[in-house]
């Protein structure tokens, strides 16, 4: 049986004293998700691609150096 895996960006906003993180919609491929985090980056932020339900049992990072 073929899992479905699905994918989700988290980043960070604020700064190193108050930030916070967020994440988007579900993507349904890795590349999809990476495309969105790249552009993510560009944009100034600091975006990682996670597993959606690695990220679900883990939770969300913490911090400003996760």
């Amino acid at each position: 049986m073929k899992v479905h895996r699905r994918y989700v960006v988290v980043y960070r906003i604020g700064g190193t004293e108050r930030c916070e993180w967020r994440k988007t919609i579900l993507f349904h491929t890795r590349e999809e998700a990476t495309e969105i985090a790249e552009r993510t980056i560009r944009a100034g932020y600091k975006a990682l691609v996670h597993d959606a339900d690695m990220l679900a049992a883990i939770g969300m990072p913490e911090g400003w150096e996760a």
